[in-house]
Parts: structure tokens; sequence; C-alpha cells
């Protein structure tokens, strides 16, 4: 019997892959233009479950804008730039991992887990802030 002969490199076309490769970036870069991180919530599975489980939690990080005096100590030491996002309402809220890191930080314990929608901030709450930078 005869026996066939293999050639490894013939099954993958390497110039296929790279296109397909620059092509798939390509889609990525201007999706991004229009998508929050579309990497993460488009192809990461990680990211998809992540955003998922957040987006059906009952209980997440609320602000209780009465007592909080716009120090912004848990968005200084939010891991991410969530607590900021949720802090001012000003864009897409970010993934919140949920490391509570912020309620340690916060001198005046505004920071809380709650169920609900979370609520705005008052008008002109934050703008002190931006100014001084």
């Amino acid at each position: 019997m005869k026996r066939l002969q293999k050639k490894p490199f013939k099954v993958f076309k390497p110039e296929k892959i790279f296109v397909f490769g620059w092509v798939f970036l390509a889609v990525i870069l201007i999706s991004s233009l229009f998508v929050y991180r579309p990497w993460c919530s488009m192809f990461c599975p990680f990211g998809l479950v992540g955003w998922f489980f957040e987006k059906i939690s009952i209980f997440k990080i609320k602000v209780n804008y009465e007592t909080c005096i716009a120090c912004e100590s848990c968005a200084k030491s939010c891991p991410s730039t969530a607590m900021e996002s949720i802090l001012k309402r000003e864009k897409t809220i970010v993934d919140c991992y949920s490391s509570a890191t912020c309620l340690d930080a916060c001198p005046t314990g505004s920071i809380s887990f709650g169920t609900g929608k979370r609520d705005l901030p008052p008008a002109g709450k934050y703008d002190g802030k931006k100014k001084k930078e």
C-alpha cells in the first residue's frame, strides 16, 4: 500500500490567515467608534459573561448623593474607571466588577450595594472639581 504523504503547510494558507487577521483588526477598530470595548462585549467570553451577569444582577453599587461630599475617593480607589462613571453618570458605565474598594474608601459611607436603579447626581455637584483641574 502506498502511503499518502501529507504536506502540513498546504493545509494552512498563511496569506489568507494574514488577510483575515487584518480584516478582523480593522472591524474591531472601526466598531470601537460605535461600541464601547467591542472586543470585550462581542468576542471575549469572560467579558460577555461578566456583562451579562452585571446586567441581570439585582444588586448594584449605589451612591447616596445627599451625604456624598464629592471628594471622589471612591473613584480614585476603584481598580477600573467604573466608579467614576457611576459617580458622575457622564458617559457609558463601564463594567463594575464589585471589588468593593469604593465602599471602604468613602469617608462618609455614601457608597453601598443596593437594589433598583441608580440615582442621577444633582446638577453641578462635581462642577467645582472640574474647574480646579
